[in-house]
Formats: C-alpha cells, sequence, structure tokens
C-alpha cells in the first residue's frame, strides 16, 4: 500500500512539472 502511494505522489509530482 505504502509502495503504491509513493508511486502514486511521484507520478503527480512528474504530472506537475510537465504541466509547468
Amino acid at each position: 500500500m505504502q509502495l503504491a502511494s509513493c508511486s502514486y505522489d511521484t507520478t503527480i509530482k512528474l504530472w506537475d512539472l510537465f504541466d509547468d
């Protein structure tokens, strides 16, 4: 669960960078 959550958080951060 925690690992999946970390991966999700990383994906969100990456998308945030692309959106910028």
